[in-house]
């Protein structure tokens, strides 16, 4: 993450603007590059040492921000050692009763009390001196750092601007354009996981969410602010996507308006995961417009509020000719989650009209399904959802 000071962002008739660093121009690469290698250079070797190689290479001209910004994150990424068998607190403590009697110390007294203090922690001398101050960050040792390439390196940078105007926003806006169901369910997944306070609404295929910022939050705005910013890559996965942050950097100051859109080019650097669909659903959809043709089994984006408890995102709608919509929830086997109190409150606060369909492997975990449950072993039973759609549209 950047720190406030970092920050590449420019303000213009109440814009945010930040200053992208391009991942397709052979200056930057070349120095993301250059950056990598000299991490890589260092490693084994003290902090101190790849800071004061650090400076040498991000000087000070006018774009040492975003060197340094680089930098930075790069630094986030490594491990950094405490290279020391015994504790230092420890042995700080012990080489000070026995050096205290003795101030000041010469030479040959200070050597004098690391053969005593050897002898108390039984070790060498080498070892106590070099353990005296190791916990110190400028003596970390250089670690191992988390793979990645330059022009991911630049992508992350470009994201990381954001995450700092996150940091300091008083609301964030999204809409999504026609998101289909896995899309709408990973994020609100992501909102969840970060304990985000948010509402939700949808204006035709268009879905719309309002995040409260950090600064709206009275308590932890910090903590918050920390989570609404981890959050934002996870947005950068969905397909069309726009955004709307109020942006304030001080108390009291002039609050501006970040905007961006998946026209930006921004990456994630987050897996993409919960978006794959399984061959067994496909082949259901395929099935289900077979034996229904006159039915529409649609598998784009639909959020549906459980009384503000909960939203659900159903993985399939069916449309019968009058017009009668069914949900239908699929349970592979893969699926994980606390689904008997799902269930629950899906039967409590969910549609009227609403399937289950679930793997005979969670039944043991749900020994009492009542209501329209199918259950299957390999792949759902095409004619028995659609016998359950047309008992529910009766």
């Amino acid at each position: 993450m950047l720190t406030k000071d970092l920050l590449r962002i420019g303000i213009k008739k109440g814009d945010v603007q930040p200053r992208w660093l391009s991942a397709e121009g052979d200056s930057w690469l070349s120095f993301a590059a250059t950056l990598l290698d000299t991490f890589t250079q260092y490693e084994g070797k003290t902090r101190s040492e790849l800071n004061a190689e650090i400076a040498q290479l991000t000087g000070n001209a006018r774009d040492f921000k975003a060197r340094r910004g680089l930098a930075k994150l790069l630094l986030d990424r490594t491990d950094f050692i405490v290279a020391s068998d015994l504790d230092p607190s420890m042995v700080r403590q012990t080489v000070f009763e026995l050096a205290a009697p003795h101030q000041p110390l010469d030479s040959t007294r200070r050597h004098a009390v690391l053969l005593e203090a050897a002898a108390a922690l039984d070790t060498t001398p080498d070892i106590v001196e070099a353990s005296l101050y190791a916990d110190l960050e400028s003596n970390h040792i250089v670690g191992a750092m988390r793979s990645i390439d330059a022009p991911g390196l630049l992508h992350r940078y470009n994201v990381a601007l954001v995450q700092g105007v996150l940091l300091r926003s008083k609301s964030l806006r999204i809409r999504l354009q026609s998101p289909t169901q896995k899309r709408l369910r990973q994020l609100i997944r992501y909102l969840k996981f970060y304990r985000l306070s948010h509402a939700a609404g949808q204006i035709d295929d268009c879905w719309e969410f309002v995040v409260d910022g950090p600064l709206s939050v009275l308590k932890q705005s910090t903590r918050y602010g920390m989570a609404l910013a981890n959050f934002f890559p996870a947005l950068l996965m969905a397909e069309r996507w726009s955004l709307e942050a109020d942006y304030q950097p001080a108390p009291k100051s002039r609050t501006s308006v970040l905007r961006l859109s998946s026209d930006d080019g921004l990456v994630s650097h987050y897996r993409d995961t919960g978006t794959w669909t399984a061959p067994e659903e496909l082949a259901l959809v395929d099935r289900l417009r077979e034996l229904a043709a006159d039915w529409q089994v649609k598998t784009d984006g639909e959020l549906i509020d459980l009384d503000g408890r909960d939203v659900l995102v159903p993985d399939l709608t069916l449309v019968t000719p009058d017009g009668d919509v069914i949900y239908l929830e699929l349970v592979w086997r893969w699926r994980r989650g606390d689904l008997k109190s799902r269930w629950k409150r899906l039967q409590k606060r969910g549609p009227d009209r609403f399937i289950l369909a679930v793997s005979s492997a969670h039944v043991a975990r749900l020994p009492s399904l009542e209501g329209p449950v199918h259950v299957f072993k390999g792949t759902p039973n095409a004619r028995s959802i659609l016998k359950l759609a047309r008992e529910i549209a009766k």
